[in-house]
């Protein structure tokens, strides 16, 4: 009964022409700790239809996060419907920390073989974002090649090259979804279409469609 019921509230609004849809949102694209080639910039930014930033600044990371926003805003980037931020590598703890220091600008948060536990005894904001607390829907990308020898610093873990995986995973806060690509080194997992096409439906699926009930006078 309770089914029929919000079925039939739907079809009504509907039929009132009372839907919206959300707001388009700005995707905005971080890259890592190295400048990425321009092919690769390209790429990314045909791929999300969005705008790749480079780091600035690389921390602490309260700094890098406002530099990014202080370059979107020189882009005259439209965030008056707020942002989705993709960080590639250490511009994903960046992304992070741009949400912890703006409330409510940040729609989506998605990280690609990021650090994402930071570094261990660094306090929060330096080199590890401090967003414990944040709502903010975050999805997490990591990656991992079984070729790759376990260099002595990986501890013998799984890594792409230059991240563990457990690094990746090791989040320190709730996150919405999870995806792990085997056969990926660090580089590849940026511009990978899988990868991509995996982000683009979790974008799709924070942005759908929602029924809005208004009151008319």
């Amino acid at each position: 009964m309770k089914n029929i019921f919000i079925f039939v509230l739907i079809a009504f609004t509907l039929a009132l022409g009372i839907t919206t849809k959300v707001a388009a949102t700005e995707v905005v694209l971080i890259g890592g700790s190295v400048a990425s080639p321009a092919d690769v910039v390209t790429k990314a930014e045909k791929a999300f239809g969005g705008t790749f930033i480079e780091l600035g600044r690389h921390w602490p990371l309260s700094s890098a996060a406002a530099n990014i926003l202080q370059q979107l805003k020189e882009k005259n980037i439209d965030m008056s419907n707020g942002i989705v931020l993709v960080g590639y590598s250490w511009g994903g703890l960046v992304a992070r920390q741009l949400d912890a220091d703006n409330p409510g600008l940040v729609k989506m948060v998605v990280t690609i073989g990021s650090v994402s536990g930071g570094y261990r005894f660094m306090p929060e904001g330096f080199f590890m974002p401090s967003d414990r607390k944040s709502r903010t829907p975050l999805y997490v990308i990591g990656g991992y090649d079984p070729q790759i020898p376990k260099k002595w610093f990986m501890q013998g873990k799984l890594n792409d090259g230059i991240v563990s995986l457990e690094s990746v995973l090791t989040v320190g806060r709730s996150t919405i979804d999870t995806a792990v690509f085997s056969g990926f080194e660090h580089t590849a997992l940026m511009v990978s279409p899988e990868v991509t096409n995996q982000i683009r439906e979790w974008i799709a699926h924070e942005s759908s469609e929602k029924t809005i009930l208004v009151s008319r006078k």
